[in-house]
């Protein structure tokens, strides 16, 4: 029987962990978008982002616009929705001086079919209970497999934490087992358990603790034989380096973009005497296998691009559909 509570990451204790072997990653140059051109409404809006900064910004002077705005649309080819470009104009922003900068409302789950019947889910950062979050991200994997999806994409840039529960209840069906990490890596260690759009804590004891729970109807768990390609980049930590971690072990699971933020551990509240709380880091996050990763997640593939907004027409993304296409073959659909 489930007993619900409410949990955070920053909340949980677990066991110090010797740090384990991690394999080293190889360098990747991705290859180019899967499309070359920009829709026209998305080349509009990218374009007119770059004429509002050209107007406003301080010391325009100081830049080649003409490189700048060639450099951008490269950096958004591919682009289909004005969304897409958010990475081109961070880039953009970046390069004008270093207090600019993008500010976007926070979506819920993003999701979209690329080529090759590779199902695309983006996973944002969120705090509190968000179990809009969860249902959104579950609702992205069910359209999803109803419209052939084979195998997946996970990005999870720009994840910078949260709560991670509902994530993991969101992208459940992909993760392949119902125990898929632990706060710690000893046998008696908190396990993270998913089950039918629940996700929680498997104590040692045997009890099960439900810390999220969706409330439209479970998708059933997706063949691990469907390879799944995770993305992250300094702008992953935390909660959203967790989500990571719980892909990590699962067959035909490959990583890519560029060192995590360097959060990926636990933390414990202790409470002195006079209600003021000390958050204490007591050990490391570990895999469904009992690995750690210290603080930091280096992914399989090494894909440099600059941290920013991520987007499904990018050059990791890029580069994830690479492999995916060595990995799988979509059976035939009528």
């Amino acid at each position: 029987m489930f007993r619900t509570v409410v949990l955070s990451l920053s909340t949980l204790a677990a066991p110090v962990l010797l740090a384990a072997c991690v394999p080293q990653p190889t360098l990747q140059t991705a290859p180019p978008s899967s499309t070359s051109s920009m829709a026209a409404a998305a080349q509009a809006y990218l374009s007119a982002a770059l004429d509002s900064m050209e107007r406003t910004m301080l010391r325009p002077d100081a830049l080649s616009w003409t490189t700048l705005r060639d450099s951008a649309m490269i950096v958004a080819a591919g682009a289909q929705r004005p969304y897409d470009t958010y990475p081109a104009i961070e880039w953009a922003l970046r390069r004008a001086n270093k207090h600019s900068f993008l500010q976007v409302s926070v979506p819920g789950a993003v999701s979209t079919m690329l080529p090759g019947r590779v199902g695309y889910l983006h996973v944002p950062q969120r705090g509190g209970v968000a179990i809009a979050l969860a249902d959104s991200l579950h609702d992205a994997v069910r359209t999803l497999v109803r419209d052939g999806a084979c195998a997946w994409i996970v990005d999870v840039r720009a994840n910078g934490g949260g709560n991670m529960w509902p994530m993991l209840a969101g992208v459940g069906p992909l993760l392949g087992d119902s125990l898929v990490g632990s706060f710690g890596g000893r046998s008696d260690s908190p396990r993270w358990h998913y089950h039918q759009g629940v996700s929680g804590i498997l104590a040692a004891s045997g009890r099960l603790d439900t810390a999220s729970r969706i409330t439209t109807a479970p998708v059933e768990p997706v063949p691990t034989t469907a390879p799944v390609a995770v993305l992250f980049d300094a702008g992953t930590g935390s909660s959203g380096e967790a989500v990571v971690i719980a892909f990590l072990g699962r067959p035909n699971v490959r990583t890519f973009g560029s060192p995590s933020a360097g959060f990926a551990t636990v933390n414990r509240g202790v409470r002195l005497g006079d209600g003021a709380n000390m958050v204490v880091t007591t050990g490391y996050n570990a895999d469904r296998r009992g690995v750690s990763y210290g603080d930091q997640l280096t992914p399989d593939s090494l894909i440099a691009l600059p941290t920013g907004w991520p987007s499904p027409t990018d050059r990791v993304t890029a580069g994830a559909l690479h492999w995916l296409a060595s990995r799988v073959t979509c059976p035939v659909t009528r």
